[in-house]
């Protein structure tokens, strides 16, 4: 990604806003809101782009990061062995750093994803060939196509609109779970989980599903992982506690097999320490969208969201046609020129030569 520079003011404490300009088929790019605790510590600034929040990490050049959890910097498993409970000062402090445990994911209306599709350059461009078919008196083919086009968009739409609706579906429902905070054991709601909560890991009378990335510290677990694997066959997870407190944290990889990972099935927990339900003991590492499941569903939001044949040889297939499409408005004009013909209408036949090349159907076609 390439990280946002201030433009148009002298210091980035004199911004409010940052353009985002992402790498290639990660979304979008687009102008973000700088948010300021203290105007006049850049510390303490960060902006939310893609439903990913960004701090600095550097004041000196000042460096955006991703927003940092418990297993960002893969500390020793050593201090995890013996959790504490968060304070109430480390409670405030995470929840407005963090934000609530749950997927916010924003459905745009009909009309404004239509209104994106329909100012796209092929898009646009038929439109056009269309008014100059209308002008060479071809209305009923003309008016056809164009009907073809927009209900060819409007489809892409409804489309969009029903993934987007089925993202929202992945999400963990809330459900009652204890943790263990200012010393002491209480409920409270799933999507009230703050990275660093001690945890209590227990089956429900219902379907369990995991509502953050937990790594597990007493007890094993039985779950399904075929929400991000696809495999349903079931997995035991094993503590972190006959493992060598000096070896570093690797959620992804090494001790993937201790962490409980969110949107997964919990099928079976054992008892593990001191835990008022009879769970597993556990502590949050990821909540929200900085978890497995949150990043995958970030990564199906804002990729490319039209899958269509590569841009490079499109356009070289094009301007390939572009060539002979030339040399035959140009044998037409020459022609037209020497046989007294009207300017006008020898531009037009020229003019829809030209735009031949890129025939409605293309979009449908790549």
């Amino acid at each position: 990604m390439t990280w946002p520079k201030p433009s148009g003011v002298r210091s980035l404490q004199d911004a409010d806003c940052l353009r985002i300009v992402p790498t290639p088929h990660r979304g979008e790019g687009e102008i973000v809101p700088l948010r300021k605790k203290d105007p006049a510590n850049p510390a303490t600034f960060t902006f939310n782009y893609q439903q990913d929040t960004y701090v600095v990490t550097s004041a000196s050049p000042v460096t955006f990061s991703r927003l940092p959890y418990p297993c960002s910097t893969n500390p020793p498993l050593g201090s995890f062995s013996k959790p504490s409970s968060l304070t109430a000062t480390a409670l405030s402090a995470a929840l407005d750093l963090y934000g609530k445990n749950e997927y916010n994911i924003p459905i745009p209306s009909f009309t404004a994803l239509f209104g994106e599709h329909a100012t796209a350059p092929f898009f646009v461009f038929q439109v056009f060939c269309v008014a100059l078919w209308c002008m060479d008196e071809y209305w009923y083919y003309s008016l056809f196509t164009l009907f073809m086009l927009i209900v060819f968009e409007c489809t892409v739409v409804w489309q969009r609109l029903r993934t987007l609706t089925e993202f929202r579906t992945m999400a963990v429902a809330p459900y009652p779970v204890y943790v263990r905070r200012n010393n002491a054991w209480s409920q409270i709601q799933s999507d009230d989980l703050l990275p660093g909560d001690v945890i209590s890991v227990a089956r429900q009378q219902t379907e369990t599903n995991i509502p953050a990335d937990i790594l597990l510290i007493h007890g094993t677990c039985i779950v399904n992982e075929a929400m991000l694997s696809g495999e349903s066959t079931p997995l035991l997870k094993e503590s972190i506690e006959l493992l060598e407190h000096d070896e570093k944290l690797d959620v992804d990889g090494a001790h993937k097999n201790a962490v409980l990972f969110s949107g997964t099935k919990l099928l079976q927990a054992t008892k593990g320490g001191d835990t008022p339900d009879g769970g597993c003991l556990g502590v949050v590492l990821r909540t929200g969208f900085g978890t497995a499941q949150g990043q995958l569903v970030r990564t199906m939001i804002f990729s490319t969201e039209r899958v269509s044949a590569n841009n490079v040889e499109s356009f070289l297939f094009i301007g390939f046609l572009l060539i002979f499409a030339i040399a035959a408005a140009w044998y037409v004009w020459t022609k037209g020129i020497e046989r007294d013909l009207k300017k006008s209408k020898l531009l037009l036949d020229c003019i829809l030569i030209i735009t031949s090349v890129v025939p409605p159907e293309l979009p449908m076609e790549l």
